[in-house]
């Protein structure tokens, strides 16, 4: 199975080390947002697919609450869908054919991804996607152990700075700063949800963007 768009994706976070991507899409007149999710770790542990690609979690627009999305693993030769089929028709609102019975849920599901993979952006930049779209970004990336809003410091990481701090730090950061440190992978970028170190780090980051702009 041939999935054009979300190849294109794929290489474009690999490329940018990103973990997630965002967009809106329509099916069966249900309107969601879709994020994308290509971090391996959690997909070995979400699935049993041998090679999964990446996940989409559908999320109904708005979203209210949990029940309101359904995630879906992409692998190399499969499929797998994490929540159960029947909740894959109750989200979309899928009813039973003529006789009375489910569509198969196989070729509904690859139908349907085909579909998903048509509506996908043609450019695909994390700048230009809806704020909206990158709150949902940034809600996974801060249940991973990055929590908070706020940017305040650049700090050497011995480690290397993780896809899932970049990523976020392209959407949060001063792109004057970012620019700068995009390359750094020894630096890590800092952020709180404390509105003291907010402050006090406001100084330092008017010094450094300053210095920065004058190299």
């Amino acid at each position: 199975m041939s999935f054009k768009n979300f190849s294109k994706l794929q290489n474009y976070l690999e490329k940018n080390n990103y973990n997630f991507y965002a967009y809106n899409a329509k099916y069966n007149q249900i309107n969601c947002d879709v994020l994308i999710s290509t971090d391996i770790k959690d997909l070995i542990k979400a699935s049993f697919i041998h090679e999964p690609l990446m996940s989409l979690e559908f999320i109904k627009n708005p979203h209210k609450t949990t029940e309101d999305s359904i995630i879906i693993i992409i692998g190399k030769k499969e499929l797998s869908e994490v929540i159960g089929n029947k909740n894959f028709y109750k989200f979309f609102q899928i009813k039973k054919d003529n006789n009375g019975n489910r569509i198969n849920f196989k070729k509904i599901l690859a139908d349907f991804l085909q579909h998903m993979d048509k509506q996908f952006p043609n450019i695909i930049n994390i700048n230009k996607i809806r704020i909206d779209l990158k709150d949902h970004i940034l809600r996974k990336i801060n249940e991973k152990n990055d929590p908070g809003y706020i940017f305040f410091n650049v700090m050497k990481n011995p480690n290397g700075r993780s896809n899932n701090n970049n990523e976020k730090a392209k959407m949060l950061v001063d792109p004057i700063i970012f620019d700068y440190f995009e390359n750094k992978i020894n630096y890590s970028f800092c952020f709180t949800n404390d509105k003291t170190k907010e402050l006090k780090g406001n100084n330092g980051l008017k010094t450094l963007k300053k210095r920065i702009s004058e190299r």
